[in-house]
């Protein structure tokens, strides 16, 4: 996947991060359909048992009758959970961030792609996200909040931008935390010479 950012005059590329593979499994799993999906298969196959001896007892002829209709239920919901795969694996061939002496980047999509680009002079905030889920996947988040403070709906208030799936995320933290004071530091420089 060639499709990067292009930078800005004076813009020098300091990290690009792709997120862990695991980050797909992750995505699949936390969805909400997929949780509910699995939860009622779980259901199914642990009740099958009892179902069957009650209703075998009662209407064998019905038995073939119920058996495909079981099939049928199971193939639907299979194929939904194909389908949000599908979704996950779409959703992380997009994503990639990029950290550059001028900006935060993020690429994002399923079919086509968009790119949202924060100015470093603009973040005022840098949080670490380590869900129960992020842990047992071994990866974390990072959001950024910019002073303009507009939500995007799945983050916290005022984030802008999040670098998800991401092994290291305290070191990421730290990077674009020193980018903006020194960002801060250069401009305290400027206004007091200009």
């Amino acid at each position: 996947m060639a499709v990067q950012p292009v930078l800005l005059p004076d813009e020098r590329l300091i990290l690009s991060i792709k997120p862990l593979r695991r980050f797909i499994l992750y995505l699949f799993l936390n969805h909400k359909v997929v949780r509910e999906i699995l939860a009622f298969l779980i259901g199914l196959l642990l009740s099958l048992p009892i179902f069957f001896s009650v209703v075998g007892a009662l209407r064998p002829i019905i038995m073939p009758f119920i058996i495909m209709a079981i099939i049928l239920v199971v193939s639907i919901h299979i194929a939904v959970l194909m389908i949000i795969l599908i979704y996950a694996l779409l959703k992380y061939r997009w994503e990639h961030y990029w950290i550059t002496n001028q900006r935060v980047i993020q690429r994002s999509g399923l079919i086509g792609h968009t790119f949202v680009a924060t100015p470093i002079e603009r973040i005022s905030d840098v949080t670490v996200s380590r869900t129960f889920a992020e842990k047992i996947f071994g990866f974390g988040s990072v959001y950024i909040q910019t002073l303009a403070g507009q939500a995007t709906p799945g983050m916290p208030e005022g984030a802008e931008i999040c670098l998800k799936g991401i092994r290291n995320p305290e070191e990421i933290q730290k990077v674009i935390l020193e980018l903006v004071a020194k960002k801060k530091e250069v401009t305290k420089f400027l206004h007091r010479f200009c």
